[in-house]
């Protein structure tokens, strides 16, 4: 009986002190209050913020690679007269992008799903960018607030208590994705998802 108690307190001992360490560990992360915790933002990003800077994808006029792209023998092909287009009108829109604008970067340029350039500037310029011919659009960065933790369900929150029943209220059913599946015949099978 000694040898099976002497087991356990070895074991208990060896347990204890990892779980021990890690507690205290955690403990030391955790902010003390609520306002500390919603004061420390770095908690939420660890990109720069800058409020003298924005960063955008500005899409192009012509349309991206894969609106064009077709299978053959199983291998996608892309229009190249389109990919030459949209690589010239990259290349001069990033030439007169950088020489009206001080201090602008291109950080990644897009053409399969989108003809686009994504670009940090001067927050100054982002209607001059935006009034750029050839621009088709221009999707800012935005902030948002970390979601609030609610006592109540989500649906009593937002009033939506007696929905119904979920087979019949559902984002499917929203979106009409029924009727797709009835008069198209798409059943999703064999799609990839991408996320």
């Amino acid at each position: 009986m000694s040898k099976v108690n002497s087991f356990s307190v070895r074991f208990m001992m060896r347990a204890a002190l990892p779980l021990a360490v890690l507690g205290a560990s955690l403990q030391s992360c955790t902010p003390s209050s609520n306002e500390e915790r919603d004061s420390d933002e770095s908690a939420y990003s660890n990109r720069p913020q800058s409020y003298n800077r924005f960063i955008a994808i500005i899409k192009l006029s012509n349309p991206a690679l894969l609106t064009t792209a077709k299978k053959v023998n199983g291998k996608t092909e892309v229009n190249a007269a389109l990919r030459d287009r949209i690589k010239s009108e990259q290349e001069k829109f990033i030439a007169k992008l950088k020489a009206s604008i001080p201090g602008v970067e291109v950080l990644y340029s897009y053409k399969l799903v989108l003809n686009g350039i994504a670009v940090s500037a001067p927050i100054e310029y982002k209607d001059k960018i935006k009034a750029f011919s050839g621009v088709s659009s221009v999707e800012s960065e935005s902030t948002f607030e970390r979601p609030r933790t609610i006592a109540a369900s989500p649906l009593e929150a937002l009033g939506l208590a007696n929905l119904g029943n979920i087979k019949e209220t559902n984002s499917a059913s929203y979106i009409g994705a029924h009727k797709v599946h009835s008069e198209l015949g798409a059943t999703g099978k064999g799609v990839r998802v991408g996320v």
